[in-house]
């Protein structure tokens, strides 16, 4: 399948989510810890799963690998540029945030190098356990890694606290010049999807539980989707099939998104399986798989610099499918 080969972009990858299985058996077993990895993934069982990754991922080694093994997948899979979310975690005898985000911001750069392609860091304010003073820290542990850290996220259990709780860290974020994104209406909450929308981030997660205010107010302000059918599949219940994922009101509007995998060591997909899926439930034509791939390159995070080097990957590829 020729999208398998796209140059592709990847802008919305929890780092310990996309943990290979094998690794995290490994892991596992050396920890002498036993997980249940179904097939089905429900909200409650991805967090469950979460828990026990960062759990387990308790060395700077482990962490490392991790972040090695994600970007050695992407470029397998024709990822040529990535922003994988981490929140900093200190771990008491082991590492401070400050070292933490240090060695995977180390660690992903020496990798995609190796690899030849780009992987940059989002820090992430995690709202089921972050105290607002830990989210205002995350944003000014942010500006230490200019150029390699290169926006703010906001996750975690999305039934947790409210935007509002978090809303002083992400306009101290807008003032330091940074970029941020934010999950969004992951769950039907009205008031919190408003807050979020009247504070205007540059990117929103998600997006699969609106009501045609939330969706009218999202396309008038043009604000970039990062869509993950299979994490929506498997845990929302009202997403039947790829084929009534929400998705397809926003390729109706022409609003810019991208396609992501959100875990792809949670839910076992790969980017290529993500593309494939969009374009087999909604027909979607190649031309305008280039053309999606083409405008999410003018909204990552990253410089100038760093987009005109994807913009002419894109070009060479469409250039050797042309003739």
């Amino acid at each position: 399948m020729i999208a398998a080969l796209v140059p592709k972009v990847e802008l919305h990858a929890h780092l310990h989510g996309s943990i290979r299985e094998s690794t995290l058996r490994v892991f596992l077993e050396e920890e002498q810890r036993t997980l249940e990895l179904g097939v089905s993934r429900t909200l409650e069982d991805c967090f469950r799963m979460f828990a026990a990754i960062h759990e387990v991922v308790n060395t700077e080694d482990r962490v490392r690998r991790i972040a090695r093994e994600a970007v050695q997948d992407m470029a397998r899979d024709h990822v040529v540029y990535v922003e994988f979310r981490s929140t900093p975690r200190a771990l008491p005898g082991k590492w401070t945030k400050y070292e933490y985000v240090s060695f995977v911001v180390d660690e992903l750069e020496s990798a995609a190098k190796r690899s030849g392609i780009e992987a940059k860091l989002l820090l992430s304010i995690d709202r089921g356990s972050n105290s607002l003073e830990d989210a205002l820290d995350t944003v000014e542990l942010a500006t230490k890694f200019e150029g390699s850290v290169v926006g703010i996220d906001f996750s975690g259990n999305p039934t947790k606290n409210d935007f509002k709780m978090y809303l002083e860290s992400f306009e101290r974020a807008r003032e330091l010049g940074l970029k941020t994104t934010v999950h969004f209406a992951e769950v039907f909450n009205e008031e919190d999807a408003q807050a979020i929308l009247d504070f205007g981030p540059d990117r929103l997660g998600h997006a699969c539980c609106l009501n045609e205010s939330l969706l009218k107010q999202i396309v008038e302000k043009r604000i970039p989707i990062e869509i993950c059918p299979t994490s929506n599949l498997m845990t929302r219940p009202e997403i039947k099939s790829y084929g009534n994922h929400p998705v397809m009101d926003f390729l109706s509007a022409n609003h810019p998104i991208s396609v992501c995998t959100d875990d792809s060591g949670v839910f076992g997909v790969s980017l290529t399986h993500e593309w494939a899926r969009v374009i087999e439930a909604f027909n979607v034509p190649m031309s305008q798989v280039l053309r999606m791939v083409e405008c999410s390159i003018e909204f990552i995070f990253s410089d100038e610099e760093s987009r005109s080097r994807i913009r002419r990957r894109l070009e060479e590829f469409k250039l050797s499918h042309e003739s």
